[in-house]
């Protein structure tokens, strides 16, 4: 494996310390000041607004992990494979604290430029963490229910 792909496979791991514990602030030598992010649910630029979200995320959530499974790099982009941990501890997007245990998978890829990340898009289980909050109901509550409404066998 070429240095590059080291380098930049050492940068997203840095990134992914910040979420276990590390200090924000160290986004200052890691993201992009521009930096990108495409999500389902989150979609936007500039490194101080992915902080602000990032302080909201651990006003709502106790216990937070974030576990690394693989990693891959290639030319500019590192992929990344995660499961995300955490207990709804304060109000997220208006949902009102749970007190429930959550975790959910994703896969990120970051484009690295300049030996900064400036660009990440995400693909999370939003639909099975929500569930686990109790905000949706899982495939197995709603046919639950529609037996228990008398509309299935």
């Amino acid at each position: 494996m070429n240095d590059t792909r080291l380098l930049n496979k050492a940068l997203v791991a840095r990134h992914y310390a910040v979420f276990n514990g590390g200090n924000p602030a160290h986004w200052d030598d890691i993201l992009d000041e521009d930096f990108a992010t495409h999500s389902s649910v989150n979609e936007g630029r500039g490194r101080e607004r992915y902080r602000v979200g990032y302080e909201g995320y651990v006003e709502s959530f106790s216990e937070l992990a974030v576990d690394v499974h693989r990693v891959i790099a290639e030319d500019d982009r590192v992929v990344v494979s995660f499961t995300n941990r955490g207990r709804h501890t304060g109000e997220f997007w208006g949902i009102p604290a749970t007190g429930r245990a959550w975790e959910f998978d994703g896969i990120a890829i970051y484009r690295i430029e300049n030996d900064r990340i400036a660009e990440a898009w995400y693909s999370e289980d939003f639909l099975g963490w929500f569930q686990q909050l109790g905000v949706m109901p899982s495939v197995a509550d709603a046919i639950a229910a529609r037996r228990d409404a008398g509309r299935i066998n």
